[in-house]
């Protein structure tokens, strides 16, 4: 397996950026469209629904036989970090 290397989405930096640039747009439009269509008078979760459960002190670890492919900057073998996280309800 080939060591995992930085692939830009366009192929370029600055070519991902306006990709990015075009989606966020993209969202908040829908974000807008969903707003109107309920009447509603903002926007409060954008897309994910309530939250059913939400854990602050969780330990993401990062396995000692990760492949060798895999293991780039924070993903380094026996590695611990402290993480939040939450699970949503479906919409």
């Amino acid at each position: 397996m080939d060591p995992w290397q930085e692939q830009y989405d366009g192929g370029s930096s600055e070519k991902e950026r306006v990709l990015f640039d075009q989606l966020a747009l993209d969202i908040m439009d829908v974000q807008l469209k969903i707003r109107q269509r309920n009447r509603a008078s903002g926007i409060e979760r954008a897309f994910h629904a309530k939250t059913i459960l939400g854990v602050t002190n969780a330990t993401l670890r990062v396995l000692p036989d990760v492949p060798e492919g895999l293991r780039a900057g924070y993903f380094a073998p026996g590695c611990e970090y402290a993480v939040e996280c939450q699970r949503c309800a479906p919409t």
